[in-house]
């Protein structure tokens, strides 16, 4: 695996070309993404591609047969090719193969494109359908953002605001993380903040649905913290290891959500998945944007 950087006056960037993982993200010294202490949890910020979430049996039915494939899909695990990369741009891209087609029989074109502009990492998803039938899949992110992001603050000094008119719901799940199919009202505080505590991930994962687009991360106090816009995304997910400490929280933008609990999921049939018809092609975008805040 290799490692490339891009980079502007404000912001620097790593990505690792195994599941074109973003591996740092500066904003003058301040390191923005999580470094992966096994402890806690290993990885940084992988991309979630053909499915986001946990599939029951770990396997899934299309036109009839049963294929296997693991939590969040397997561009984690996957080297990607490098296609572009430039000063403050870098663009991977995963084919499909004969060892892709023994568990995702579709025939596809996977990119992840990274951009720096001004003070925020753009990355932009690409998938083109190259065969011959209808293609179904779920994609997104998963980043981890350090908290504290600075010496002067606490894990429960910060605080996740959503936009005035988001009104989330929370999807409902099992205690061994499969969706329920319902939700539930998400309560926020008066100024539309979520405040920070380990045990809010006690249950695992929080998705929500009406989100806003748009969520702020950052103490309550003011101080360093990111923006994120996950517009192009159906769900947002917040999580770190359960019943620990942990001192990141995951900002995730997800399309789908993972197969409800006790049911082998027949993928062309599950509702929130995209469709993609031969030679059409799908795009989504989320920004990270690092700022000192009020």
């Amino acid at each position: 695996m290799k490692t490339y950087k891009i980079q502007n006056d404000i912001l620097y960037a790593e990505i690792s070309s195994r599941g074109a993982e973003l591996l740092s993200l500066k904003c003058g010294e301040t390191e923005i993404i999580w470094q992966g202490d096994e402890k806690y949890w290993k990885d940084r910020s992988p991309n979630l591609f053909p499915y986001v979430g946990r599939l029951w049996q770990k396997t899934y039915i299309y036109d009839g047969r049963q294929y296997p494939l693991d939590i969040h899909g397997f561009v984690k695990n996957s080297v990607l090719e490098p296609e572009s990369v430039t000063e403050a741009a870098a663009s991977f891209a995963l084919k499909s193969s004969d060892e892709t087609l023994k568990i995702y029989p579709f025939d596809f074109l996977y990119k992840v494109n990274f951009e720096i502009k001004n003070d925020a990492l753009y990355v932009t998803y690409e998938v083109e359908n190259t065969g011959e039938k209808t293609m179904y899949f779920g994609l997104g992110g998963h980043p981890g953002i350090n908290l504290p992001l600075d010496n002067g603050h606490v894990f429960e000094d910060y605080a996740l605001y959503f936009c005035k008119d988001a009104a989330p719901e929370k999807a409902v799940f099992s205690e061994d993380c499969f969706f329920l199919d319902a939700y539930e009202p998400f309560a926020l505080c008066e100024d539309q903040r979520l405040d920070m505590e380990h045990n809010l991930f006690d249950n695992d994962a929080i998705i929500l649905k009406n989100h806003g687009g748009r969520v702020v991360l950052k103490p309550k106090r003011g101080g360093r913290g990111v923006t994120v816009g996950l517009r192009d995304f159906t769900y947002l997910g917040l999580w770190h290891r359960p019943k620990t400490d942990a001192p990141y929280v995951c900002i995730e933008p997800w399309t789908s959500l993972p197969s409800k609990r006790g049911v082998i999921t027949d993928i062309a049939e599950q509702s929130d998945l995209i469709k993609l018809e031969k030679t059409e092609k799908y795009t989504a975008c989320y920004y990270i944007r690092p700022a000192v805040f009020d």
